[in-house]
């Protein structure tokens, strides 16, 4: 298989913003902005995102990302 580089756009930026913002008014806080940017990147490549992270829990709560918690695995 090979991997793929993907470097976050302009659009992934604003989209990561709109990810944060829409969180906060549902009653979330991001700790990291970080992972709303990733979680903006693999939405718009349409990419399951593997984490162990409960930021993701909370943005897969407010926008459609697609998740696998490895913790329950």
């Amino acid at each position: 298989q090979k991997l793929m580089l993907i470097s976050p756009s302009v659009s992934d930026h604003i989209t990561a913003a709109e990810i944060f913002t829409k969180c906060r008014g549902q009653g979330y806080t991001i700790r990291k902005s970080i992972d709303c940017l990733i979680a903006s990147v693999a939405m718009n490549y349409n990419l399951t995102l593997l984490d162990r992270d409960k930021d993701f829990e909370a943005i897969a709560s407010c926008v459609p990302l697609q998740r696998v918690d490895i913790q329950s695995l």
